[in-house]
């Protein structure tokens, strides 16, 4: 959320960005952010999974998409990978800046 909110904010300073699994948080959602209630995880697991079995029928749509992306592996990181390997997760992100 912080490079987001960075780029958001500092708009004319930054080119590109290198994310993983980033909400999509635009200036209305930001704006009003403190008046929204609290999420209903019942409710929330419950939408998930019925958005999930509404598209079972397409269920490697987002598997091909993915496949276009750029990626690197870091074998031992998994979801927090910036925290666990800092190190060569920074490693990547300097080549990939440096690459843009």
């Amino acid at each position: 959320m912080i490079p987001v909110e960075l780029a958001a904010r500092l708009q004319d300073r930054v080119a590109s960005l290198l994310l993983s699994a980033t909400p999509f948080i635009d200036d209305e959602k930001r704006r009003t952010a403190a008046e929204r209630k609290p999420v209903d995880e019942e409710a929330a697991l419950t939408r998930f999974m019925v958005d999930a079995l509404t598209v079972l029928d397409r269920v490697e749509e987002g598997h091909v998409a993915v496949r276009g992306y750029e990626t690197r592996v870091l074998s031992g990181g998994h979801v927090p990978l910036p925290e666990q390997l800092p190190g060569e997760f920074a490693q990547v992100v300097l080549e990939w800046t440096a690459a843009a």
